[in-house]
């Protein structure tokens, strides 16, 4: 009998995938990543789960499949701790005004995806965040 406690590592390696790509829907990254599965030549009904995160990890990382996996040149790096400083184009974003978050990544070429405390994601413009010591 498997271990049960393999699901759990399971879909917290699958949430950081799926973070990696959050524009895509849940069905289109499955659908996405199993069909060039089976196109590498191996059935996606088969893989444990320890095989089948591997792939995903390395399907998202991959610029060829995930278009915001790209370098860009960038001002800020993931792990960089930023404040939400203005609102320039983005009326979601003015409630974030004075807010602190990390960035997890670029999301195109003027926009960060910043993580904030209360564990919301949001792309911010370049432009309206500033580093934030400490």
């Amino acid at each position: 009998m498997r271990d049960a406690k393999r699901i759990d590592d399971f879909c917290n390696r699958l949430k950081a995938v799926w973070k990696q790509v959050p524009d895509w829907r849940f069905g289109q990254l499955m659908t996405n990543a199993l069909a060039a599965m089976q196109a590498g030549g191996r059935d996606p009904f088969f893989p444990e789960e320890d095989e089948m995160i591997k792939f995903l990890e390395n399907y998202v990382s991959s610029p060829s499949n995930n278009p915001f996996a790209k370098k860009l040149n960038t001002k800020f790096k993931p792990g960089d701790k930023v404040r939400v400083v203005k609102n320039s184009e983005r009326v979601s974003e003015a409630a974030y005004i004075g807010m602190v978050g990390v960035v997890t990544r670029q999301w195109a070429s003027r926009d960060y995806l910043v993580e904030f405390q209360n564990g919301e994601v949001h792309a911010i413009f370049e432009e309206d965040l500033e580093s934030y010591p400490g």
